[in-house]
Order: structure tokens, then sequence, then C-alpha cells
């Protein structure tokens, strides 16, 4: 059987996958062929930390990582949400008051700084978190995270893609 292929995508990890999936959803790519030495998400994408965040010191980074985590809950409402996107942010935890523990933390660039919450003094710090150590001089929360299923959002991307024509 010959068919003919207009870009073939070598790997199906998460990126892979994703790949394949925009460009089956456009309309100027129909023959999309999706290879890998075995079955989908088997390597690295099955190693994932399953974490996602929106802070990253670099500009670029935050444009793109916000950007991803757009396209993640669009997957979710496109496909009704058969994966699992827990938005519970990040805390960081530091014995240390007055480190700095992220770069340009205190920046007024709020593009690399997304939504940074620090928090230094002792008595809030031990009606929120009562659970954290009486050493604990400063929490940095990054609202912007939490973690994805991506098995399951592999699965729903990769399943639409092969509904769109991918092999």
């Amino acid at each position: 059987m010959n068919q003919r292929t207009d870009t073939v995508i070598v790997g199906a990890g998460i990126a892979g996958i994703a790949a394949a999936y925009y460009l089956a959803r456009s309309k100027s790519r129909r023959n999309v062929l999706l290879v890998d030495r075995g079955p989908p998400m088997a390597y690295t994408t099955s190693k994932s930390g399953e974490n996602f965040r929106a802070y990253w010191p670099q500009r670029c980074m935050a444009d793109l990582c916000s950007r991803s985590h757009e396209l993640m809950l669009q997957v979710a409402r496109d496909s009704g949400s058969p994966f699992k996107i827990s938005e519970t942010g990040y805390d960081f935890v530091s014995q240390q008051g007055n480190s700095d523990l992220f770069q340009g933390a205190q920046s007024d660039d709020k593009g690399v700084r997304a939504s940074l919450t620090r928090i230094t003094d002792r008595r809030l710090l031990a009606a929120r978190f009562p659970y954290l150590s009486r050493e604990t001089r400063q929490v940095v929360r990054i609202a912007d995270a939490g973690s994805v299923d991506v098995h399951a959002l592999g699965s729903a991307m990769l399943a639409d893609a092969r509904k769109h024509g991918v092999r």
C-alpha cells in the first residue's frame, strides 16, 4: 500500500504527538506520519514528573510555559477533559529568610515573575503552614503551577490526531 506522506514526525513522545496533533488539525497538512521504534510515550515521556509552572527567570521560558499551559487547557476543553490538570501551585520553602530563592523574584517584570508571592512573616508562615518546621523563614509560592496527567493528555491528542488522518 503506497500512501503519500507530506510530513514525517520521528518520535511518538508527548512532543511528537503534540506536533502531529496540531499538524493534523491545520488545513495545510493532511498526510502526517508519526513513527517511533516502540509504543507511543514509552520512553522519555513515560518518565515525566508531569509538572508545569509559568515562572521562569527568562521571559522566553515564561512565555513558552504560559502558552503551553493555555494549549493544554484548550485540549482539555476540546476533548471533554479526559485527563487531569491540577492547578495547585508550587510552594518553595527555605530556612533562609533573606535569600532570593528565584533570580529576579523581586523584579517588576510580570512576564518573568508570573505570580510569585513571597511570605517571610513568621506569624503568617505559622498560621498558613502549620505543618512546616518552626525554622521556616520564607515560602515563595508560584500560583501558576501544578501537575498534568501527561499520558492521558498524549492519549487524547493521539486519538484526535488519528481521527484527523495521522498514521
